[in-house]
């Protein structure tokens, strides 16, 4: 992730105790220049499949897993089993397999890269509206309306990019795959690699960090008055408030952010320094 540097941000924190000051500490963040998306990659392997058997393969649906942007996908698998000797694979069953995701993946998929052991005859399925294999069991069939294209993987290493799908261009956010063993052997899956373009968190938490830098400056070498009065600390709650539900959860929980991190350590100290200051931000 490359961001332009657009300046500097600096904030001062003064402990203050009865005694006087203990000491003061001065942080420099960098404010990133906001961006509407950044490409990030990430590969499915054997190994993201635990559950699966290594002799038995299950007609009912396999769980496995992946955090991609820090949200988990879940997986699914039929009809396969993990061989983890040399080169470790999923083998899945010709014509009655199949591997895929079942939430979305957190952006949109701009190319796919399958290494297989062996060229295997196989479809390549990408959609942008919900999984395309539903969990019944010993039920391989694409669900209707989910595909917004297909390919065929034939050679042991294949990249596809949206026009292999015959949808370059069309601006769909394609957040779901399937693959498909179609050849007249089973297919030995050693690796799926994906590049996928992501929304970038400054972007998809503007108003929060925007918020965040605010606070920093509001409440910045005002600690040791740390009053409701000499921290703005209402007009700071209004400023909160007016953010969106999942704005509000974001300076709670995001630990990507130097701002928003920086602003919540802040305020947890400014309310253990003053507990009558309002919580307003439920921390």
């Amino acid at each position: 992730m490359t961001f332009n540097q657009k300046k500097f941000l600096t904030s001062s924190m003064l402990v203050v105790t009865a005694f006087g000051v203990i000491f003061s500490q001065t942080s420099t963040f960098n404010e990133p220049t906001e961006v509407s998306a950044v490409s990030l990659t990430f590969t499915i392997t054997p190994s993201n499949f635990p559950n699966v058997s290594t002799s038995t393969a299950s007609t009912s649906e396999v769980l496995g897993s992946i955090t991609v942007s820090g949200v988990q996908i879940d997986l699914g698998i039929k009809n396969a089993v993990r061989n983890t000797s040399g080169t470790a694979n999923l083998e899945l069953t010709s014509n009655a397999s199949a591997l895929y995701n079942i939430n979305p993946l957190p952006g949109t998929i701009k190319s796919i890269e399958i290494t297989q052991k062996t060229g295997q005859s196989n479809t390549l399925h990408v959609g942008s509206t919900s999984r395309i294999i539903n969990s019944t069991a010993a039920n391989y069939t694409v669900v209707s309306g989910t595909s917004d294209g297909s390919a065929t993987v034939s050679s042991t290493s294949q990249t596809f990019d949206s026009a292999s799908f015959a949808i370059l261009g069309t601006g769909t956010n394609l957040s779901y795959f399937a693959f498909l063993p179609r050849g007249g052997t089973n297919s030995q899956i050693e690796s799926i690699a994906f590049e996928m373009t992501v929304a970038d968190v400054v972007a998809t938490n503007g108003q929060t960090y925007s918020f965040a830098v605010d606070f920093l400056a509001t409440t910045d070498n005002k600690q040791g008055a740390c009053t409701a009065a000499g921290l703005s600390w209402s007009t700071l709650e209004t400023q909160y408030n007016n953010l969106t539900a999942d704005q509000k959860t974001a300076f709670r929980t995001d630990t990507t952010d130097p701002e928003i991190v920086a602003a919540r350590t802040r305020y947890l100290y400014l309310r253990s320094f003053n507990g009558s200051l309002v919580n307003f931000a439920s921390l």
